[in-house]
């Protein structure tokens, strides 16, 4: 039996002209699929940047699940 893919939560900043950055912490299995998830949320016109990934630890205690995103 195979096991299932483990998730992982990347940090996705958004930037779109005259606004504020937001990030997401977005949990999924690679970072390519945590942006595409986060680019297929947003309009056009806005850039979608990888900036880093949060621990076991922090995870835990934002209780992210797998295929979550959250505005942090």
């Amino acid at each position: 039996m195979p096991k299932a893919a483990r998730c992982r939560a990347f940090l996705i900043t958004v930037i779109q002209r005259h606004e504020e950055r937001r990030t997401y912490a977005v949990m999924k299995a690679t970072a390519e699929e945590a942006l595409e998830t986060v680019r297929s949320m947003s309009v056009l016109g806005t850039r979608a940047y990888l900036v880093g990934a949060l621990s076991r630890d922090t995870v835990r205690q934002l209780k992210l699940k797998c295929d979550d995103v959250r505005f942090v």
